[in-house]
């Protein structure tokens, strides 16, 4: 699989799903696409890159049949430990309860 188009520290926002079809619903929205999605280095889950307006972002998404916070958690650490992130979203039903 390629790696984004741009260079790593160029994304500034992460955004976790906790579904395949909450990933799907967020790339849809993305406004570019930055290459493929790709496994980041250390990492075990698949990361999709695109733009969304003029936001660089990064979207990723639970592995099959692993849920709640304490695995959200530890995705959002290995993102930010790997990409730059200033903004971190997490998706999906219930997610903002």
């Amino acid at each position: 699989m390629s790696a984004p188009s741009r260079p790593c520290e160029s994304y500034a926002v992460g955004i976790i799903c906790a579904l395949d079809v909450e990933k799907a619903a967020v790339e849809a929205t993305l406004d570019e696409e930055h290459g493929g999605a790709e496994k980041m280095r250390g990492v075990n889950d698949s990361y999709s890159f695109g733009r969304i307006g003029q936001h660089n972002v990064v979207v990723a998404c639970l592995p099959a049949g692993i849920t709640g916070k304490a695995s959200a958690a530890t995705m959002a650490q290995d993102i930010m430990r790997s990409l730059p992130i200033k903004a971190g979203l997490i998706v999906g039903l219930g997610k903002g309860v």
